[in-house]
C-alpha cells in the first residue's frame, strides 16, 4: 500500500515528491469501513475468502 500510494503521488506531483510524500496506514474498528455503500465487517470478509 505504502508503495503504490507513493508512486501515485509521483505520478501526479512528479518524482520530486517521492522523497517527501508519506502514507500513514491506519488500522479502521470493524464496520468502520465500505465499499459501494455497504459497511463492511470483519466476518463478511473472511466469509468471502471461504467461498
Amino acid at each position: 500500500m505504502v508503495t503504490r500510494a507513493t508512486q501515485l503521488f509521483v505520478d501526479i506531483y512528479g518524482e520530486r515528491a517521492r522523497a517527501t510524500t508519506m502514507v500513514l496506514v491506519e488500522e479502521v474498528t470493524d464496520g468502520g469501513w465500505g465499499i459501494g455503500g455497504n459497511v463492511l465487517t470483519l466476518a463478511m470478509l473472511q466469509g468471502s475468502a471461504e467461498d
